[in-house]
């Protein structure tokens, strides 16, 4: 019970930070007819969804797919994360490969209290520029 409460903080979070950064057509915003997505702040990085498998033993049994948004302190540290994300990513898949040989299944939910905690540790350590990592959207589905 702990772990979801800690997941709906999590995403009530995202949400939170999404809405209060985001703009829209009647703040002054140019969203087109169909564009739903806010724009986020500049101090936020998205980085390209991660797909990695879920070893059980000797076999894949599901692929849990994440995906994170970079929190730097400022826009001077964001625009460093912009340029450095190919190496980011590169930790990245190697933390969500081990988060999901070590805790992920495709038949429980996913400890995203965790996985964020993990995230950050393994990109704060490759890069001083990572604030934190915010994990926004996160599956584990069977193969």
């Amino acid at each position: 019970m702990a772990a979801f409460c800690s997941l709906l903080h999590i995403a009530a979070a995202a949400v939170a930070i999404v809405a209060a950064t985001g703009s829209s057509a009647s703040e002054g915003g140019s969203a087109s007819e169909g564009e739903s997505q806010p724009a986020m702040d500049a101090t936020f990085v998205a980085m390209p969804e991660l797909v990695v498998p879920i070893i059980d033993g000797d076999r894949a049994d599901g692929r849990l797919k994440i995906k994170i948004v970079l929190r730097a302190a400022d826009v001077t540290a964001a625009a460093r994360l912009k340029a450095a994300i190919p190496s980011l990513r590169e930790s990245a898949l190697a933390s969500a490969s081990e988060f999901a040989r070590l805790r992920a299944s495709p038949y429980k939910p996913v400890d995203v209290a965790r996985l964020a905690q993990d995230m950050t540790r393994v990109l704060r350590g490759r890069n001083p520029d990572v604030a934190s990592v915010l994990v926004v959207e996160v599956s584990a589905r069977p193969a």
